[in-house]
């Protein structure tokens, strides 16, 4: 399927959030420590809300790849658990995750001082990494060797779920499973010091927690025919999620200081969401633009390598560490995942690592 350009759009905006996330944003630990208002500086307070504005990116990849998977159901796509598409999009997933998890154990954030270490510092670096991955299994499973292929572990488990629910024919059992994955989410992690919720041994971001109460979002609007009200609709939603989001964090940590490093709220839901329908809505703004489009067509893969540069990179964002070197930092970054997808797109052995 062929989308609009908008979603092309809330693509690159999805792509620039998340590596700007994962580049600057997330290694500022005084930016969470507590909430930034206003009178502390503008750029500082500016840098905070688009610490949250950027959640949400995840979940519109997640409501992105549920609406294709809802619109092969539309067309009368078998999608239940022995579907022969289900298994072979589950092994697909499977590969890519394995060879992402395999490439991750070389040491890119010793990448400079390699140079004169040679090979066999790589392979040792390399083989001690996946002795400690094997230590922990549960990192090993839905991790892998870097955190950001939990995305990949997520998705499996969504489809999985999805293919279960649709197989025994309870569409309602699936959104109300989905739901309750989502509250026990929640109340595992960012709510866990509250009245209302626990602590676990593992990180309820990962497996089927999150991502599926979007995936199933979006395989429901896949059934759906695109409105241009979705627009509207849809800009309404993501406001009222940004607003829940920033007033539950504050409460949350007015009352509890929690650390405002939170992967998900409630209201980060809505957010998704709005985002979601705003990008898939008929006839909403178009941009015509060949390098829009490659960022939107080689999204996975930038989301894929863009680690590996961060990584490589540090050392030198490290020495000159301020707003505009920042900005180049980032683009320097995503502009590099995009050449080195486009690259392995080259090839048919590589082609479905980024694609």
């Amino acid at each position: 399927m062929k989308f609009s350009g908008s979603v092309d759009i809330f693509k690159v905006l999805a792509v620039i959030g998340v590596v700007s996330g994962h580049a600057v944003i997330v290694d500022d630990g005084q930016l969470f420590s507590k909430f930034i208002f206003f009178e502390e500086g503008l750029w500082r307070f500016l840098v905070f809300l688009y610490s949250q504005f950027i959640r949400f990116a995840v979940p519109f990849f997640f409501i992105l790849s549920g609406y294709l998977w809802g619109q092969k159901a539309r067309k009368g796509v078998l999608l239940t658990a022995d579907s022969p598409i289900v298994v072979k999009r589950i092994k697909r997933i499977g590969l890519v995750f394995t060879a992402w998890t395999i490439i991750y154990l070389f040491p890119f954030d010793q990448f400079f001082a390699l140079f004169g270490s040679g090979p066999i510092a790589v392979a040792k670096i390399a083989y001690w990494r996946f002795l400690d991955l094997l230590t922990d299994p549960l990192r090993l499973l839905n991790e892998g060797s870097k955190v950001h292929l939990w995305y990949l572990v997520a998705l499996i488990w969504a489809i999985v779920i999805t293919a279960i629910f649709s197989r025994v024919g309870s569409p309602k059992g699936l959104l109300l499973f989905s739901i309750a994955l989502y509250f026990f989410g929640v109340f595992g992690k960012s709510y866990a010091d509250t009245p209302f919720g626990f602590r676990t041994d593992f990180d309820t971001r990962n497996g089927p927690f999150f991502g599926t109460i979007f995936f199933v979002t979006g395989y429901y609007l896949g059934g759906l025919k695109r409105q241009e009200s979705w627009g509207v609709v849809g800009a309404a939603t993501f406001s009222l999620g940004f607003l829940m989001h920033m007033t539950e964090l504050f409460l949350l940590w007015q009352s509890y200081r929690i650390n405002l490093l939170q992967d998900y709220v409630f209201g980060t839901y809505f957010m998704g969401l709005g985002a979601a329908l705003v990008a898939l809505s008929k006839n909403t703004f178009s941009l015509d633009s060949k390098f829009v489009s490659n960022l939107g067509a080689f999204a996975l893969g930038i989301y894929a390598i863009h680690y590996a540069y961060v990584d490589a990179l540090r050392p030198v964002r490290d020495i000159l560490n301020n707003p505009v070197w920042s900005g180049i930092y980032v683009t320097a970054i995503i502009l590099l995942s995009l050449g080195t997808a486009r690259l392995l797109a080259r090839n048919a052995l590589t082609r479905e690592l980024v694609q």
